[in-house]
């Protein structure tokens, strides 16, 4: 049984994984921060202040998929 993938899928969450980098980085003040080098805990650190933001769950959600993906 073949499944359906919708064309440029993975440049999608490629393309989003590097805008939560992005966002990622700046908030901890490490613009250049590589693709390893971060922790669990500033990744609660960032989602906490996205929740604080009203920022919705199933957002926070794709926040940390894109974040695996960038990793």
């Amino acid at each position: 049984m073949a499944l359906f993938v919708k064309e440029a899928r993975q440049e999608q969450e490629m393309k989003w994984a590097w805008i939560w980098f992005k966002q990622f980085s700046s908030f901890h003040g490490h613009p250049g921060v590589s693709r390893c080098d971060f922790s669990a805990d500033q990744v609660i650190q960032f989602l906490q202040s996205k929740r604080d933001a009203n920022i919705p769950a199933w957002k926070r959600m794709r926040i940390i998929e894109g974040l695996i993906t960038f990793r």
